[in-house]
């Protein structure tokens, strides 16, 4: 059980870090691009409201705090107030400091599964023809959506017996599921519910995003259940679909290469590369022994003769004629090979 908490705390975390730090590089490079001229009729813009900056930023305070005084009192103040400030870092990072939906997400408790409902009817209430706007309230209330189920985790694992309470279809109404591994149960989002909630408001771009990340879900289970990608030291998925997931984001990023969801989409292809590469689970292991698995050698060539115009086609294609020189052996050579490529080879260093 510790150690199921321990995975699912540090896999939310890194969805939450990898949601709110993408939008900030993203924001960042597109910023730099902007023409002169812009720039000064933002300067002048921003002129306009320091009068009232002051005002706003000790309004905003107040409601990052009055979120953490409503969350469970169970919860250390500290972890309360790092999901307050994720919530106020994610809407700082896509300007909508002044914005309507955010005030009522930072007045909503995180501590209640009907803020997710709410949150949702709020943002449909304001939803206009503003792509961009409805995707900058999306991106903010899927950080408190993320936030809440891992504050009612956390619960969980103090109080295993809270799994019982939960009413199921108030927890269906507002997108969650009881999710079950051999360590025991938890909350997880259910896989289509952001895409089929938030789908017709958002732009081509984001929408088709949350549709890959719906489609990666359904790979590993389906509405009323699943696992995890690795489960169990055990991939959950073929490596032809691996290798594919690959190609989809890469895809995605070539089709919209100025998306805030590129840096997400890049780290995402970066860990199944490292899982397709250069992992060493128990039970799903890509050398098997010392010796390249078959199943994984298959999809190696598979990937060769398929994906021949992507990106990576270089790394995979390199990385299987060195192995094919030793016997598809791992040595010394294999390892710099991926080392040359930033792969991280620490699990398969202790085979060597």
């Amino acid at each position: 059980m510790f150690k199921l908490r321990i995975f699912i705390n540090l896999l939310v975390v890194i969805i939450i870090a990898l949601l709110v730090g993408c939008q900030h590089d993203a924001i960042i490079t597109k910023a730099s691009e902007k023409t002169e001229a812009t720039e000064a009729t933002e300067k002048t813009e921003t002129a306009k409201i320091e009068e009232t900056t002051e005002k706003t930023e000790e309004i905003e305070t107040t409601k990052i705090n009055g979120s953490i005084d409503r969350i469970d009192e169970n919860k250390s103040y500290n972890q309360a107030k790092d999901e307050a400030e994720t919530l106020k870092a994610i809407i700082q990072e896509v300007n909508l400091n002044n914005d309507e939906f955010s005030y009522l997400i930072s007045e909503l408790p995180i501590n209640d599964i009907n803020s997710i409902k709410k949150a949702v009817g709020k943002y449909k209430d304001l939803a206009g023809e503003n792509y961009e706007l409805n995707d900058n309230r999306f991106r903010v209330f899927r950080v408190f959506f993320y936030n809440l189920i891992k504050s009612e985790n956390d619960v969980i694992w103090d109080n295993y017996d809270k799994v019982r309470e939960y009413n199921l279809d108030m927890l269906k109404e507002n997108g969650i599921r009881i999710n079950s591994s051999e360590s025991g149960e938890y909350l997880a989002s259910r896989p289509s519910f952001l895409y089929n909630e938030f789908g017709n408001y958002l732009s081509d771009s984001l929408r088709e995003y949350e549709q890959i990340k719906m489609q990666e879900l359904l790979e590993i289970g389906d509405e009323e259940h699943s696992t995890y990608l690795i489960e169990d030291a055990a991939l959950f998925i073929s490596w032809d679909e691996l290798s594919d997931r690959i190609i989809r984001l890469e895809n995605y990023i070539n089709k919209y290469p100025d998306t805030l969801e590129k840096e997400e989409a890049l780290n995402s292809i970066g860990y199944y590369i490292w899982i397709y590469t250069a992992s060493a689970l128990d039970n799903t292991p890509v050398y098997q022994g010392n010796k390249l698995s078959e199943s994984v050698m298959d999809s190696y060539k598979r990937f060769i003769n398929t994906y021949e115009e992507s990106n990576y086609y270089d790394v995979i294609s390199g990385y299987y004629d060195i192995l094919s020189k030793n016997g598809f052996y791992l040595n010394d050579d294999v390892i710099k090979y991926l080392e040359n490529n930033d792969i991280n080879v620490d699990m398969l260093k202790v085979k060597v």
